[in-house]
């Protein structure tokens, strides 16, 4: 600052941090006119435009103050002491330095903020898959509770094999015939008894396919669980020292796997079962049709 009279020019240099984050520092260079009397000083800051700022002061030999108006209207007094462009340096050299330090202190903040969000969505992520492998070992086990039905298979051989001995009455009767022509009706009549067989033999091929459609269901819940079951295991894998609410029961699960592979094999087996039982019906009722129709029919 240069005082000519009562005469003022100089500039005004300053350097602060930043409004919200505090990460920076800004420098300002303002160039001033003013006025001095006694120790009352005026100073004005032209601006953009034309317009002009001025600050009402006190000088001293040792201190310039100066009324500053504030953002909420009122007014403050800034002190401003003579000091060396060192001083000056060794001031702007903090604020950079409480910058660095507010910029660290955030980059921090927010790492740890993405590192408990990042924990956060593991947590919720094996919550969630423990709950899926607990439901599914739930549905697997109710399935094995619910076994397949044999009874109509039952049905259906015990129906061929009423049409077989009708077969075989209707072959006897063809023999006891006294005429030809009866006699060859009654072998038709123990063709269409094992064409009845035959019948009961489709029955149980459909019931089989029922069958192999339950067995199928139940291989791919246990596809599922062990599927899901292993999602789970990696998902924990990821996270060490998680333990979700709901844990599955990884023992159980296995012997529900195994309990399942014992039973689809049953199931199955006894399906086959029935197949060959009605196979062996369907090859009787066709031979005895067959006898009684070149005996009888010639």
């Amino acid at each position: 600052m240069t005082r000519t009279d009562q005469a003022l020019t100089g500039t005004l240099d300053s350097t602060s941090v930043d409004g919200g984050a505090a990460t920076s520092v800004k420098p300002t260079h303002l160039a001033f006119t003013g006025t001095v009397q006694d120790n009352a000083i005026t100073l004005s800051f032209p601006g953009g435009l034309g317009t002009v700022t001025t600050f009402t002061g006190t000088l001293t030999p040792s201190v310039l103050t100066l009324q500053i108006p504030q953002e909420d209207g009122s007014v403050a007094p800034i002190e401003l002491r003579p000091g060396t462009l060192d001083d000056y340096n060794e001031a702007v050299a903090a604020l950079r330095d409480q910058a660095d330090a507010n910029t660290a202190e955030q980059a921090q903040t927010a790492a740890d903020q993405q590192e408990a969000d990042q924990r956060s969505r593991q947590e919720a992520a094996i919550t969630s898959a423990a709950d899926t492998v607990i439901s599914d070992h739930s549905a697997l086990s109710s399935a094995l509770a619910e076994p397949p039905s044999f009874s109509s298979f039952a049905t259906h051989l015990r129906e061929a094999e009423n049409n077989l001995a009708a077969a075989r009455k209707n072959a006897a009767a063809a023999g006891r015939k006294s005429d030809t022509y009866d006699a060859c009706s009654a072998a038709y009549d123990a063709q269409s008894s094992s064409y009845d067989v035959a019948s009961n033999g489709y029955d149980i091929d459909s019931d089989v396919s029922d069958l192999a459609t339950a067995v199928g269901d139940i291989k791919q819940a246990v596809t599922t669980l062990e599927d899901d079951l292993a999602g789970y295991e990696d998902a924990v894998a990821g996270l060490p020292g998680f333990t979700p609410a709901r844990r599955p029961d990884v023992s159980g699960i296995t012997a529900t796997v195994k309990r399942a592979a014992t039973k689809t094999a049953a199931w199955t087996g006894t399906g086959k079962s029935y197949q060959r039982q009605m196979a062996a019906l369907i090859k009787k009722a066709t031979t005895v049709a067959e006898t009684a129709q070149k005996k009888y029919c010639g």
